[in-house]
């Protein structure tokens, strides 16, 4: 295919990438070499030959790719007027020698040019250039010229340089956030040049990304397939490549076609063109990148034909027959099948056309039109793919195009998912089915196979004998037959059993996934009476017998009339009624995907509802009830729900989504998936477990009594609403704003990191231990704890957090924040109980009860009430106000209280009783005016402290500093001029150090004193 050259402005020419077919052989030289002779009298209607040369101009053109140029030297300079040589073309002066390919692009030879001595080679253009070199020797493509300063200078360049045009709609130009791609495409990509409007800069996301939009221009933080198309495009051709993007959201493609789209995209590709050369680089059209539609899904009909005409247009213009465009597919939301019947259609008219689909791509960014950054980057790649089908062969494989693969074409595993099929002897119900039918990969090119069987490749297609009995064939697509043969005919109506068969999945690379098909075979033998009824559109009607119904495709409406009932109903949306009036009445009821209503019997029934928002009515009995994925109504209390366990005990699997479950008073098995799920459970023994979802379960029985047995309820993250009865209750919650309510019993609570809100006080939380002894983790975040008179433990992640607990010798560990914690039972008098409460850093406030406490607190401004009791306290640093009296002063006076403050100036009340007082580091401030026998700890490094209220009778100062003794200590009073002490009363100074008391220096003594080791 010849390739035609337009100039424009008098001196550019536009490059085509693909191989030029028309040249000149030296028919007297026997090697398979394209061999054209040149001169500066050459002539473009000379036949190459040395008799008659061509000029410089024509030869490059005819020669074109695998062919050498030899310029002779008998006219004087030869001038190279602009011409750019093309790939695996060699210019050589006589006697020059270089490797050269033969016509078939494959063989090279060293070939030797005939005569002596270079020619004389003048540049007129800076758009000239060589293209390719050896790629074994990296030899020059120009060898034995003479030029004025070198090769370059006379106006031939080393190197070429792909250049690539992007136009369409808004998809075009990227509508997905940058942060959204992968780390590996958000930096700058230095080898990717992005034509700005007046230049080329390197390919920067945030920056530049964007393009010369003609319509509603996108977010310059938003960016498309050019990031993934960049990063292949430059490692396959290991080059630099250079992007011309010029799009309109929201645009027709008649404004391309008829409009100013089309000479828009083709002034700024001459412009960007001419840049490159500008550069020293011969500038190749490397094809069109293209994705529009969206907007002509309405008026798609001409669509392929009009496709073809503006790639007609784009190839008269460029003077490129042989252009190509690459279409993406389009929007599915936006009529993505429709315009992709069209692309094809125009692909099948033209061989420079190529396609391919978007249509699996459904996550969206920026509204239902505009693809994710995913999607984008499997854009990129496959434009990529097919534009390299066209530059460096075809087919382009995986390996070639490795610079970066999106995440569907990374290779994963096949996802395959179990199997189930219900069999009802005697009847040719689900014995037939395909296993792939819901297996999926990941990769949405590969086609997926059974591998094997049992284990074994050998199985496939093959009936293989089962040890339950019957025998089943699967085949490699998936097709399965099952044959029960006469195995089962004593499976009495109202068994069942499964079988269950293993299999594997294999995609086309040989990657694999496990899953089972699990056949439920029901027996029935021993049935009473009733028909094998398959039911008609409208009403159907069962007798009072034992019948099997099967439904049908429709809306069905389905009554049995007692007896033991098997109904299976996969399709439409069903409404079955059953007798609920006779309780050994039972029922086996299967539907499918549909929104069903099903109303069950009053003794034991099997439901399985499928996916769908079904509403379920279950009358008694123990019963098992499934609903697949769908916001589903389960009710399984019967009618007389709160009477004994007249509801029976049920097991319950509601599925995803916003699901409501109510049972009796039996112990229920309750089971569901992500959603907002609404559960009461009356039952006491219960186990819950909901899915993530803003959830809320109500098992309370009864909020003052209990069932007297364990509720275990766990529910996943979201906005949880729990509450329960006075019985012993298991609750784990995930991350959230859960609210928890416990009336009662020994409850273990446990929430995730978030702002919690616990209540187990219960409604009787004041009088003994009715609230029970609960365990609550309440992780991370700002929660707000409520317990009872029992024993409990309570732990607290990281914030702030508000907890009350009632007192009975409790465990509260709060994590860093700013906590406040009151363990007040009684404030004169205590629970007769240790409570232990450590919080870490942060501004706490703690208050306690008349017991004993036992409070460990972090660094931060604490504020602590200890209100009576043997007491200890410790503080980190920070400045502390700890006050250990109580209301009580006959009660405190027998208490012994210890307190230990870290660094900071702390603030520290003694009670009626017998204190000990560390003071750490700071300026401390300890005030024992209640009296007691205290005693006052310090050591070096305390800084200045004060004793207000020491009774030189009852309290004592201890010195824990090495080596010293009475005699060291320096007793100052007002007259002394000491800068630390001022005031009333005397400081003792001790080294560095000091503490004031509130007493005359003829009252010290050394009595008062206690010189301990230092340790």
């Amino acid at each position: 295919m010849k390739t035609e050259n337009v100039e424009k402005d008098g001196s550019f020419f536009w490059l085509s990438s693909a191989r030029l077919i028309y040249h000149v052989t030296d028919k007297s030289d026997k090697m398979a070499l394209n061999l054209l002779y040149v001169s500066a009298n050459g002539t473009s209607q000379g036949l190459g030959t040395a008799a008659q040369p061509l000029d410089f101009t024509s030869a490059v053109r005819q020669g074109g790719e695998n062919s050498v140029i030899v310029l002779l030297n008998d006219a004087g300079t030869i001038y190279t007027e602009g011409v750019a040589l093309h790939k695996n073309q060699y210019v050589l002066g006589e006697g020059a020698t270089a490797h050269v390919f033969h016509e078939d692009g494959v063989t090279v030879e060293m070939f030797t040019a005939p005569g002596s001595g270079g020619a004389q080679l003048h540049g007129t253009s800076s758009y000239n250039g060589v293209i390719g070199t050896h790629p074994e020797t990296a030899a020059t493509a120009v060898s034995g010229v003479q030029a004025s300063g070198g090769v370059n200078d006379a106006g031939i360049v080393a190197e070429s340089r792909y250049h690539f045009l992007l136009s369409g709609q808004s998809n075009m130009a990227g509508w997905a956030n940058v942060s959204d791609f992968d780390e590996q495409l958000q930096g700058t990509q230095e080898n990717v040049h992005m034509w700005t409007g007046n230049k080329f800069a390197s390919l920067e996301p945030t920056q530049n990304s964007a393009p010369l939009d003609f319509g509603a221009a996108p977010n310059r933080l938003w960016a498309g397939s050019e990031l993934s198309l960049g990063v292949n495009l430059t490692k396959a051709l290991a080059s630099d490549v250079y992007f011309t993007k010029v799009t309109s959201g929201g645009t027709s493609i008649d404004r391309w076609l008829y409009q100013d789209m089309a000479d828009r995209l083709l002034e700024h590709s001459l412009k960007a063109s001419e840049d490159i050369a500008t550069q020293g680089y011969a500038p190749i059209m490397g094809g069109l990148a293209w994705n529009q539609g969206e907007y002509d899904v309405n008026n798609s009909a001409p669509y392929d034909q009009k496709l073809l005409a503006l790639l007609q247009e784009l190839q008269s213009e460029t003077g490129i027959s042989d252009l190509r465009l690459v279409a993406s597919g389009v929007s599915p939301q936006m009529g993505g099948a429709v315009i992709e019947q069209e692309i094809l259609q125009a692909m099948q008219s033209s061989e420079f056309i190529a396609y391919f689909s978007m249509l699996d791509f459904t996550d969206y960014s920026n509204g239902n039109v505009h693809f994710s950054a995913e999607g984008y980057s499997y854009m990129g790649y496959q434009f990529a793919v097919h534009l390299l089908e066209d530059l460096i062969g075809n087919p382009v494989t995986q390996d070639a195009i490795d610079g970066y693969l999106p995440l569907r074409m990374i290779p994963v595993a096949p996802v395959a998912e179990n199997d189930s099929q219900n069999i009802v002897v005697g009847f040719d119900v689900g014995r037939q089915g395909n296993v792939l039918a819901n297996d999926s990969d990941f990769n949405i090119t590969e086609t997926l196979s059974v591998a094997t069987v049992n284990g074994l490749h050998s199985n496939i297609g093959e009936w293989i004998d089962l040890e339950e009995g019957g025998r089943i064939k699967i085949e490699a697509d998936g097709t399965y037959d099952f044959d029960p043969g006469e195995s089962y005919g004593d499976l009495k109506a109202g068994q069942f059993f499964s079988i269950v068969v293993p299999y594997e999945v294999m995609d086309d690379k040989g990657l694999v996934d496990q899953a089972t098909l699990t056949l439920s075979v029901y027996g029935s033998y021993g049935r009473e009476g009733g028909l094998y009824i398959e039911a008609v559109s409208g009403s159907t009607y069962g007798t009072s017998g034992d019948d099997v119904i099967i439904g049908t495709d429709g809306n069905d409406q389905i009554s049995g009339n007692g007896g033991y009932d098997m109904i299976f109903d996969y399709g439409g949306n069903n409404t079955i009624r059953l007798n609920n009036s006779q309780p050994d009445s039972k029922s086996m009821v299967f539907t499918g995907k549909g929104n069903d209503s099903i109303y069950a019997t009053a003794g034991d029934d099997v439901i399985d509802a499928g996916n769908g928002n079904n509403n379920v009515y279950s009358y008694a009995g123990d019963d098992t009830i499934i609903a697949g994925d769908g916001n589903d109504f389960i009710n399984a209390r019967g009618s007389y729900w709160a009477v004994g366990d007249r509801a029976g005990n049920n097991t319950i699997d509601g599925g995803d989504g916003n699901n409501r479950v109510y049972t009796g008073a039996g112990s229920d098995k309750i089971t569901t998936g992500d959603g907002d799920d609404l559960i009461y459970s009356t039952g006491g023994g219960d186990v819950i477990n909901a899915g993530h979802g803003n959830n809320t379960i109500d098992s309370g029985y009864n909020r003052y009594a209990g069932s007297g047995k364990v509720t275990i309820i766990t529910a996943g993250d979201g906005n949880n609403r729990i509450y329960t009865d006075a019985g012993d209750d298991h609750i784990t919650l995930g991350k959230g704003q859960n609210y928890v309510y416990s009336y009662g019993g020994n409850d273990n609570i446990t929430t995730g990191n978030d702002n919690d809100f616990i209540n187990a006080r219960g409604n009787n939380w004041l009088v003994g231990d009715r609230a029970g002894n609960k365990t609550i983790d309440g992780g991370d975040g700002d929660n707000r704890v409520y317990t009872g008179a029992g024993s409990d433990k309570i732990i607290t992640g990281d914030g702030d957090d508000l907890i009350y607990s009632a007192g009975g010798g409790d465990v509260i560990n709060a994590g860093h924040g700013n906590n406040t914690i009151d363990s007040g039972y009684n404030r004169n008098a205590g629970s007769g109980k240790v409570t232990t409460i450590t919080a870490g850093d942060g501004n706490n406030r703690i208050y306690t009860d008349a017991g004993d406490d036992h409070i460990t607190l972090g660094d931060g401004q604490n504020v602590v009430q200890s209100f009576g009791g043997n007491d200890t306290v410790t503080t980190g640093s920070g400045d502390d106000r700890i006050t250990l009296y109580g209301y009580n002063a006959s009660n405190d006076a027998q208490s012994e209280k210890h307190v230990s403050s870290g660094a900071g100036n702390d603030t520290i009340f003694g009670s009626f009783g017998d204190d000990t007082i560390i003071a750490g580091q700071g300026d401390d401030v300890i005030d024992l005016r209640r009296g007691g026998n205290n005693l006052c700890i310090f050591e070096s490094g305390d800084g200045v402290d004060r004793i207000v209220g020491f009774d030189a009778e009852s309290d004592k100062i201890q010195f824990s500093v090495e080596g010293l003794t009475y005699e060291e200590l320096q007793f100052l009073t007002s007259s002394d001029r000491d800068p630390a002490f001022s005031g009333s009363g005397t400081g003792i100074r001790y080294g560095d150090d000091l503490v004031t008391v509130d007493v005359r220096p003829t009252d010290i003594n050394e009595d008062l004193f206690v010189f301990m080791p230092y340790c």
